[in-house]
């Protein structure tokens, strides 16, 4: 990935975004690019709540999409639509 297209996203991320923090960019599985906005800082940490959540249920959604999971032996029934 050009660095040019990297400061390019950077710099639109600065422009339209309120109060980043940071951005880590991984290609391959690898981190290629990574950066903090002043004040914050690699040794500051940041509370996430339920993000870490959030991100897991999303992983196993597309695992489950892609054949890769099977959930129908927790016994859950996915209920769609009004209830009562």
């Amino acid at each position: 990935m050009p660095s040019v297209q990297l400061l390019d996203f950077v710099d639109t991320l600065d422009q339209k975004i309120d109060g980043m923090h940071s951005v880590m960019v991984l290609r391959h599985g690898s981190v290629i690019a990574e950066g903090w906005w002043a004040p914050y800082s690699v040794e500051h940490n940041h509370v996430l709540y339920s993000l870490s959540k959030s991100f897991t249920s999303t992983a196993i959604g597309f695992a489950v999409a892609e054949g890769k999971v099977d959930i129908s032996i927790l016994g859950w029934k996915l209920r769609l639509g009004r209830s009562g």
